[in-house]
């Protein structure tokens, strides 16, 4: 086999012939892409091809990534591990809607993108390297995790090639530079991500989401465990609010709803304790992440909706008086965007994040709201509530009805 590999290869006069010769046969052959590349006698062909195949398609080339070396290894093992990579975003917009809450969960603040003008900058010693993409990425993260923002934006309007690799580039650095100081770093990440071309709604959603691994379970009693979480609310706020004021709303609600799905998750028994400490604006998070946890975990699935919301309320009215140890139980639940948009005559239905960067229906009427967030555990459990969806597309309440009936229609489509 090697040998008659090396005979096709040497049918290309040139590196240029046998790389496309690789790229077009990938698709329909990896195996013998792969090892076409193996046979390749040059090392800095070897690696060019490799990185052009993995931008070309991520997430299919993680073996080949132990062909490298330093930071051409690096960068080929995360692209593969970067699933927004494999399909392109939807267009992100200014949420302006009549209802509160977004009017899609790919969202941008109305603000100017604080480091527009900052130049391309060179990375010293990256243009004598193998593979130069690798070499610049790789500073710009050690820039951005010493807290040099600006820098590392620049060192990534230098990435040659495709615009899209800039853009990921800065949506990888802004997520380095909040890392190491947790919610302290919010803020300058989140100017980072507003460079980040087609992935900069993404980009701040994954900064929100990283934020909340630090919700503490919800039978946690006292404040102080919060302090994260209401820190960095706190400062979203504070910065958003100067420019887009709705913005700064959404980008502190989709907080609460990632920091509260996974404080119930963490939790070993379904108590109301957050609903004394947090904020209103997190309650009907807690009515969602509750009633996920409720249906998620449930050994008998029987009940009507009115018994479902009688057991989350009673639930609910329970405090847990002293600290529980961190539930152990995965929550099985399928976070897909069951209303990523307004269908006519929907934007006056009030709105509100999901987890996972989902959108779902909301009420400012605690038993309103609460009804409207166990139909959407009932559609994200596996397997659906199918039953309870039924009845509840049948129920007095217009709003109800619509809903179950949304949450029917969208798992068809989805199966």
């Amino acid at each position: 086999m090697l040998l008659l590999l090396l005979a096709c290869t040497a049918e290309c006069p040139d590196a240029d012939c046998r790389q496309a010769e690789i790229l077009e046969l990938w698709p329909t052959d990896p195996t013998a892409a792969a090892e076409h590349i193996t046979a390749l006698a040059d090392p800095i062909e070897r690696v060019a091809v490799i990185t052009t195949l993995t931008e070309r398609h991520p997430g299919q080339t993680t073996d080949l990534c132990e062909h490298l070396d330093g930071d051409a290894r690096t960068r080929c093992r995360r692209l593969n591990h970067r699933p927004h990579l494999r399909i392109s975003p939807p267009p992100p917009q200014v949420s302006r809607r009549p209802a509160p809450g977004p009017q899609t969960p790919n969202i941008l603040p109305d603000a100017p993108e604080p480091f527009a003008g900052s130049p391309a900058i060179p990375a010293l010693g990256c243009t004598e390297r193998t593979e130069p993409k690798s070499c610049r990425a790789q500073r710009a993260i050690e820039a951005a995790s010493a807290g040099k923002a600006r820098t590392a934006v620049g060192l990534c309007r230098g990435m040659p090639g495709e615009l899209v690799w800039q853009s990921e580039c800065v949506f990888h650095a802004a997520e380095k530079l909040l890392a190491p100081g947790g919610a302290g770093r919010l803020i300058d990440a989140g100017k980072m991500c507003q460079s980040a071309g087609e992935f900069a709604s993404n980009c701040l959603a994954h900064l929100t989401r990283r934020v909340s691994t630090e919700a503490p379970p919800a039978s946690t009693p006292g404040t102080g465990p919060w302090t994260p979480i209401l820190v960095a609310a706190e400062a979203l706020e504070d910065h958003w609010k100067t420019t887009d004021p709705e913005f700064a709303a959404l980008t502190v609600d989709r907080l609460w709803a990632d920091s509260l799905s996974r404080s119930y998750a963490r939790t070993p028994e379904i108590v109301g304790n957050p609903l004394d400490l947090l904020p209103a604006a997190a309650h009907p998070h807690i009515h969602a992440a509750a009633a996920l946890r409720m249906l998620g975990t449930a050994e008998d699935r029987a009940g009507s909706l009115a018994d479902w919301q009688a057991r989350l309320t009673t639930a609910l009215a329970v405090r847990a008086e002293r600290p529980l140890p961190p539930s152990d139980v995965p929550l099985e639940a399928n976070f897909t965007d069951f209303w990523p948009e307004d269908a006519p005559g929907e934007e006056s239905i009030p709105a509100a994040f999901g987890p996972g960067n989902t959108r779902r229906p909301m009420s400012t009427a605690p038993e309103a709201d609460q009804r409207l967030a166990i139909l959407e555990a009932a559609a994200r459990s596996l397997p659906p509530y199918s039953a309870l969806l039924d009845e509840a597309a049948h129920h007095d309440d217009e709003t109800v009805r619509w809903n179950a009936k949304r949450l029917q229609a969208a798992l068809a489509e989805e199966e």
